[in-house]
């Protein structure tokens, strides 16, 4: 994938390049507000005219492919019921990619159908506005903040089913603000700002160049993967081996063998006990690397298990009463979530 858009507008200009091997196939795009995201999807959509893009996905010209793309607002056609506004995308696509049922399935639109556009909350419009745009069977789909009104449970399912599609072919490049959500189903990643792009490339690589540079410290979180070891169903969680030490989760991205979940900082608790010596069931055994200065009565720990690094926040007094030191070996515990 290489791309590059250029356009001039009264409050922003854009001089961006998007480089990714061919093999791309979920890529997520985040930024502060106003970084120029929304309009760099406008125009790989060809809704700015002032717009140059050059370049292709994959053997996908950008200028000439079937785009699809999802805005914050829904825009669904207000005269017409859930069930047909999918119909009328369905009918609309030169050739269908993707059985209907299944679309409406993936994305929780089934007990919709029959209800208007009024009548939804912002939640379910965003469902349906992303089932339009599947059905309308575009080679490239570009969302913009797709899944920002559900609930955790509901955003999930919509982005694993999304990142199901880019498995089978679909490319999606996905703006949003959640950096977890980008952690946990993108292959790829930028980071814009001020009209230019910053950071791209594999979204784990981007995602450790951002850490050290987010203001403040609650944007910080862990990404655990590791190999799907058992679901444990009367528990109703997931046993996942992560380097060489179980962690438990109730909701992991599983892909295959494969299970992911994120972990904030502010999550995180630290201390000298034995993994297993708590009710939190969840202990690793890691290497303080690093030791912030307090800000605002907190710091950060940056702690190593094998390969994965894990952020841990604790007050200032925490700190005074137990003297972590860099180079000690600890106990990182997060509750079951």
């Amino acid at each position: 994938m290489e791309v590059v858009v250029n356009t001039t507008g009264d409050n922003l200009s854009l001089n961006v390049r998007l480089d990714f091997p061919a093999s791309a196939r979920f890529v997520g795009l985040s930024g502060p507000s106003g970084a120029g995201k929304s309009t760099l999807l406008r125009c790989l959509a060809g809704l700015s005219r002032a717009a140059k893009v050059n370049g292709q996905w994959d053997a996908l010209r950008i200028a000439r492919v079937r785009t699809g793309l999802v805005f914050q607002d829904s825009l669904l056609f207000p005269h017409l019921s859930v069930g047909q506004n999918l119909l009328l995308a369905a009918d609309f696509a030169k050739q269908q990619t993707h059985h209907f049922d299944e679309v409406v399935l993936g994305c929780k639109c089934h007990h919709l159908m029959t209800r208007m556009p009024e009548t939804l909350s912002g939640g379910e419009a965003q469902r349906v506005a992303i089932a339009r745009a599947i059905l309308n069977s575009p080679a490239i789909l570009l969302l913009d903040e797709p899944v920002s009104a559900l609930d955790d449970s509901l955003k999930h399912e919509v982005l694993k089913y999304l990142a199901t599609l880019s498995r089978g072919g679909l490319k999606i490049l996905m703006v949003s603000h959640d950096l977890r959500e980008l952690a946990l189903y993108t292959d790829y990643m930028a980071w814009m700002d001020a009209g230019t792009m910053v950071h791209q490339g594999p979204s784990d690589n981007v995602l450790a160049e951002l850490t050290s540079q987010l203001p403040g410290f609650e944007q910080r979180f862990s990404v655990f993967t590791g190999k799907l070891e058992a679901h444990l169903e009367e528990q109703n969680c997931y046993a996942i081996r992560c380097e060489g030490q179980l962690i438990y989760g109730r909701f992991p991205v599983i892909d295959g063998n494969e299970a992911m979940l994120t972990i904030d900082a502010r999550d995180i608790s630290v201390d000298r006990e034995a993994a297993n010596a708590s009710s939190i069931v969840n202990g690793l055994e890691s290497i303080i690397e690093g030791i912030s200065d307090s800000q605002d009565g907190q710091l950060m720990l940056t702690l190593k298990t094998g390969q994965t690094q894990i952020f841990a926040l604790i007050s200032q007094l925490s700190q005074e009463r137990l003297h972590f030191k860099v180079g000690e070996t600890v106990t990182a515990r997060f509750k079951l979530r």
